[in-house]
């Protein structure tokens, strides 16, 4: 099966999918569970202890949010971000000079643990300080990307037509914007990318049979996102510290383009208390429990009413990246069971694709799973429980 093509975007990138009526879900979250209650700064030292986490935990000091893999000022009033930008070794690389939604006016805005949340009745936008800079938006809302001038796009075509994807690339940060049932119009601005823009053709050569570099004009971008409210729009950026290798996350970025990826979730456990965190580009509800070392327990419940868009996907997937002391995989791969059925493992992220195996791929200090959910994903409960024996 064709899951994805690529093209080189022209200047000018217009797209549009229909409008289905029903609401999108927004249930990014972060949560605990065993070992002492830490609050926002307990955990923020505990985490900054730990070399490449899978996660870091923000500070908020006025509209400054600064965490371990990001930093953007967050205004108040209207909900606009400015200065976002991917962080590697306490410097910036910018991404976006300006994210702002229009008539956006949040009832709240906070921080936990490493997600970000500003969010009214009908719209919420989530930052996660991870190494890919996640940015998620959902609701009923048009957001505005201003992009840094150094950023190239290429055209990605998904086989999911409710999708539209690009790979934003630039001098130090790659990643992948995607649209799930809304229009885009945008002018790209950018210098042509360099090396890394080189690096990703390269990338795209091999996983894709394609991929070109876009020559751009050094100006500023503007990417205008419309969405209605089953409308969503994921930015997600190669890993900034290289954390997992580059072809598995490429292959994995062809998942999210199609928008088969229904939720991405890290899991740490530092001194007893195991913390995690998920990027639910689908629309589920997950809650997790660990015996920190043997086993982890993922339940994933579906809203009352299924938005359309979400429907008709033939086969979801999720991913779970843990590390070495939620997981102990020393002796080899895990048990991966799914609704009590046990997954084999697969040799390659294809190998996933009949729904009966999972992908597993080691990084710097933690493992990451890809598993397919069942055909009846997104309405019934999905239990998912890694374990190593240990």
């Amino acid at each position: 099966m064709a899951l994805l093509a690529l093209a080189v975007s022209t200047i000018q990138i217009s797209a549009q999918t229909g409008t289905p009526s029903s609401t999108m879900p927004a249930n990014d979250a972060f949560g605990t569970t065993g070992g002492a209650e830490m609050g926002q700064e307990e955990m923020r030292q505990a985490v900054e202890g730990i070399d490449d986490p899978l996660f870091g935990i923000l500070e908020q000091s006025g509209d400054q949010v600064t965490g371990e893999y990001v930093s953007f000022s967050a205004q108040q009033d209207g909900g606009t971000l400015t200065d976002y930008s991917l962080m590697k070794g306490g410097e910036a690389m910018p991404v976006f000079s300006e994210v702002s939604v229009e008539g956006f006016q949040p009832t709240e805005m906070n921080v936990s643990g490493p997600l970000f949340e500003a969010a009214s009745e009908e719209f919420s936008l989530f930052v996660h300080d991870n190494p890919y800079g996640t940015m998620h938006a959902t609701g009923n809302g048009t957001v505005s990307l201003a992009t840094d001038p150094g950023l190239s796009a290429v055209e990605m075509e998904p086989s999911n037509p409710n999708a539209q994807a690009w790979m934003l690339t630039g001098q130090n940060v790659t990643g992948v914007l995607v649209v799930l049932n809304g229009s885009v119009e945008s002018m790209m601005g950018g210098d042509g990318g360099g090396g890394m823009m080189e690096q990703i053709s390269d990338w795209f050569e091999n996983l894709f049979g394609g991929g070109s570099q876009e020559s751009s004009s050094g100006q500023t971008g503007h990417i205008n996102v419309t969405l209605p409210s089953e409308g969503s729009m994921i930015f997600r950026a190669l890993p900034v510290n290289d954390a997992f290798p580059e072809a598995n996350e490429l292959a994995l970025a062809r998942h999210l383009a199609n928008w088969t990826v229904e939720g991405e979730m890290a899991v740490m456990t530092v001194d007893s208390t195991t913390m995690w965190y998920t990027t639910e580009a689908g629309i589920m509800m997950p809650e997790v429990q660990a015996e920190p070392g043997s086993e982890l327990t993922v339940e994933l419940t579906p809203p009352d009413e299924v938005p359309s868009v979400m429907s008709d996907v033939e086969q979801l997937f999720y991913v779970i990246a843990v590390d070495e002391n939620t997981l102990n995989m020393s002796s080899g791969s895990p048990t991966v069971m799914v609704n009590g059925e046990e997954l084999n493992e697969a040799q390659d992220m294809n190998g996933i694709m009949d729904g009966s195996s999972y992908f597993m791929y080691e990084g710097k200090n933690a493992t990451k799973v890809v598993l397919p959910l069942p055909q009846n994903a997104t309405s019934e409960p999905v239990n998912i429980t890694l374990s190593t024996g240990q």
